[in-house]
């Protein structure tokens, strides 16, 4: 996986820095918060732990959102610009994508509010009253916006680049030999699993928090 000869590649390269990104999440949004959640634990119980994990995992997931759209850019690209690819991607400039998503989750971690934990309902959320009705509790100030704009832009541009890509691959494939074609359904094979990877996973992971986001909070005991 380390080799030297797959990443001259770079699309590899945002595939590797997505797979690293994924196994670093598990450890917050599995592996701790399973933890928390076998204890029963409110933000209130485990503050410190709640932070750190909370601030780190909302970064982490920044910084895939970001992968993933420069993943299917550089995919777009590679069908239809090669040489604005190449321009943008290609050798060591893949390394500048790096620091720009490295800057994203400096940014989300230093500059940002983490997210909390509630065991009453499992998920980690901004705001850690969300039981609790609006007459006890202003709402309005647990929010994160980085986050926010993060999910509006991302999702529906990972939809745009997915859904342009399938085309592309569709166009393509027209008038390939059988050889080639054998090929390309290979390349799709693989397309489906990274979109799957990328797209979906990411879509239903963000979906919950714009639905609570908007959701008319009711008043239930905490």
């Amino acid at each position: 996986m380390l080799r030297k000869t797959y990443f001259v590649n770079s699309c590899y390269k945002l595939m590797f820095l997505v797979g690293l990104n994924d196994v670093l999440t598990i450890v917050a949004s599995c592996l701790i918060t399973g933890y928390l959640m076998i204890k029963g634990t409110v933000f209130c119980t485990h503050p410190t732990l709640q932070y750190v994990t909370g601030s780190i995992g909302i970064s982490l997931w920044a910084g895939q959102c970001v992968s993933c759209v420069a993943l299917a850019l550089n995919r777009c690209l590679d069908f239809w610009s090669p040489r604005l690819s190449e321009f943008l991607f290609d050798g060591r400039r893949t390394y500048i994508h790096y620091a720009l998503i490295g800057a994203v989750i400096t940014y989300i971690i230093v500059f940002t509010k983490p997210a909390t934990l509630s065991s009453e309902i499992y998920m980690w959320l901004y705001d850690p009253y969300i039981l609790l009705p609006q007459e006890l509790v202003d709402h309005s100030v647990y929010t994160n916006l980085a986050h926010d704009l993060m999910t509006y832009i991302c999702i529906p541009s990972l939809f745009v680049l997915y859904t342009f890509l399938i085309i592309s691959i569709r166009v393509k494939s027209k008038g390939l030999s059988s050889q080639n074609t054998a090929q390309l359904k290979v390349a799709e094979a693989t397309f489906d699993q990274l979109t799957n990877n990328s797209h979906v996973s990411d879509s239903l992971a963000s979906g919950p928090y714009l639905f609570l986001k908007f959701l008319r909070r009711n008043a239930v005991p905490c």
